[in-house]
Order: C-alpha cells, then structure tokens, then sequence
C-alpha cells in the first residue's frame, strides 16, 4: 500500500537527515531529478504562519512520476520564526496543528508529504495521528548507546583499512553527539584531514566544530555547488580565526584537492559514481549531485586553479606566501563563475 504521510522523528538527526536523503532520491532523484522543480516541494515550518500552503502544495497532482514529494520540517515549531512575514493565509485561530492533523487524516495519495523533527514525543497528536492511518507511517530514529556507536566506527574503520589512534573512535562519537549518522560523516571529514589512513583525536577536533566556528568543509560544498557569495563568506570566516595565513591557506588547499578529485571521479563514473567513490552512499550522493552540476570545462578550470595555487604556495611567486587569502579569493570567484570571462554556473 503506498505510504501518503512519512513522519521521520526521534533524538538522532544524523539518521533522521540521512533517511530523508534515501527517500528524495528514490522519489526524485536520478531519471526523475528533471522534473523534480514540479514534483518537490520542501518547507520550513518555523519559517511558516500557518501550514496551508503546505496542504495546498500536498493537493497537486505529480507529473510524470508515481508521487509528488512535500518536505515539511519541524511541525511542532509552526510560526516560531514567522513574525511579520507576510502570507496569504491568515494566522488561523484556535490549535493552528488542527490543519495539518486534518490533512493527515484525509492524505493525497499521489502526494508522500515527509515530515521529519526532533522535537515531537511519543505522545504528540501527530505522532498519533500518523501511526493510526493506514497510508501512515513513523519512523523513531534514538540515539545510540555510545558504546554501540563507537563499535560501528571501529566496524567501519576495520573495512576500510583506517586505523585509530587512541580515543578517536571516543571523539567522533562523543563531539558527534552519539548521532551514528553525523559521526560517520565526522570519520569521512577526520579522514580526509589526517590525510593518512590514521585518523587521531587531533584530526576530529580538526573537522568537528563548535556551531560559531567555520566547517571548512561547509566551504568546500559551497564551492562545488557554484555559490560564489557562500564561499567568499566561509573563506573569511577561516583566515580571520588568526591561525596564521600560510597555514590556513595550505590545511584548507588539501581538503579542496580531495574534494574536487571527488567531483571529477563522480563526473566520470556516471551511474556507477557511488561505488566508485568509495564512501558511504549517504555521503557519496552530496559529491553525485554536485558533479551533475558542474561541467566538466569547470572542473577542469578548477583542477588548473588548485595546480597554479600548489606552486604558489610552495614558493612559486610571492603572492603565496604574503597574500595567500587574496590568491584563493581569486580561485573561488574563478570556480563559481563569478569573474569576468567566466560561466556563472
């Protein structure tokens, strides 16, 4: 029977984040991503006065695909964030839930309307609500004990040939919040800092950030989806830690190298870009997407970029090592197309 509402909740956003990305791709992912623009919605429900635009959205009828897809996150947070924004419903009076707990109890079936949150309990009227219709289905992602979720690191470490250095495995898992899923994505990033197939704790503290620091790799993902005034903003955020230029010119360079290596090898695998990655499948469609973004004149230009940035670095001119932020200022508006004689991508 085809599920018409998906509540994904619980205490583990990493898992709850990664189940979300397995349904959008199956839904409008792949062959069906060129009518994704009719077919997917997403809304932010703190951002939201009140949830009609979210029913009217459910109501249309998909096109050329089985089921429409509309993303509602954080129900329970309706109109937090919406004070003075203006909306063509007005603020409806009395229990502003009764429209979207209306809506569950009468869904479109050509529409999965994928409601996912952290804060909802167990006895939430929409967690009922859900799990009582038959087109409904929730999905309670906790998170898991910390010994469970350092074993599954070690598993992964172990398959991959990965050692660990004393208490990283602790690390992750620990700054990670026992989220399984984001301290995965923290091994990939610790990973890829160590540069080595020895990952310590210094390498984590590298990559795993207190929410006001800057996470180079937000940067890098900025840079391979074409967002020129992202980039600029998250590399001046990383040179004005006053960790020395040089320095954070050269730890960030590498992780650019890896990243685009990454695009280039999704660009040219085609179909078979997630195996070939060698990531789990969660992280390695963030790289597909990208690559399905970018053609390959970019990344070529990109390839070029980081090789004249290598030299300059390594003594090749003095720019490098007087200005360094000003040379990787440059590579970035060149990438994203937001130079003179570029392609805006």
């Amino acid at each position: 029977m085809t599920t018409a509402v998906l509540l994904l909740w619980g205490a583990d956003r990493g898992a709850i984040l990664q189940a979300a990305q397995e349904v959008r791709e199956q839904l409008v992912g792949g062959d069906r991503a060129a009518l994704a623009a009719f077919n997917h919605e997403r809304f932010e429900a703190p951002y939201l006065r009140s949830f009609g635009p979210v029913v009217r959205a459910c109501a249309q009828v998909a096109m050329g695909a089985p089921q429409r897809l509309v993303e509602v996150s954080d129900p329970e947070d309706l109109g937090k964030q919406a004070r003075g924004q203006a909306e063509d419903d007005p603020t409806p009076s009395g229990d502003p839930q009764q429209t979207l707990l209306a809506y569950v109890a009468t869904p479109n079936p050509s529409t999965l309307l994928l409601l996912t949150s952290t804060g909802l309990r167990a006895n939430a009227k929409l967690v009922k609500a859900v799990q009582a219709h038959e087109l409904g289905q929730a999905r309670r992602f906790e998170l898991p004990d910390a010994r469970d979720a350092e074993t599954a690191i070690q598993v992964l470490a172990r398959d991959r040939g990965v050692e660990l250095g004393h208490g990283a495995a602790q690390a992750l898992v620990h700054n990670a919040g026992a989220s399984l899923g984001e301290a995965l994505v923290a091994f990939e990033n610790a990973l890829a800092h160590a540069g080595t197939n020895r990952i310590e704790v210094v390498d984590v503290a590298a990559v795993v950030h207190d929410e006001t620091e800057t996470d180079v790799f937000a940067l890098s993902d900025a840079i391979g989806r074409g967002d020129a005034r992202q980039a600029l903003a998250l590399l001046a955020q990383l040179f004005a830690r006053g960790e020395g230029d040089v320095g954070t010119a050269q730890r960030t360079f590498g992780l650019l190298v890896r990243h685009f290596r990454l695009l280039f090898t999704a660009k040219a695998s085609g179909r078979d870009a997630v195996p070939a990655l060698g990531l789990p499948p969660f992280i390695a469609k963030k790289y597909v997407a990208q690559a399905r973004g970018s053609d390959e004149p970019r990344l070529r230009r990109a390839y070029a970029g980081l090789t004249r940035l290598d030299d300059d670095f390594k003594g090749g001119s003095t720019l490098g090592s007087r200005l360094p932020y000003l040379l990787m200022q440059r590579w970035v508006l060149d990438v994203c197309g937001a130079l003179p004689g570029t392609t805006p991508r």
